[in-house]
């Protein structure tokens, strides 16, 4: 089940990283 987890999470990363918009991580 982490597997999961972690996709979701490398996959937000990803988008995040992608398209800075949200200012809010370090």
């Amino acid at each position: 089940s982490d597997g999961l987890f972690g996709g979701l999470f490398f996959l937000l990363l990803g988008r995040f990283g992608s398209q800075p918009s949200h200012k809010q991580l370090p």
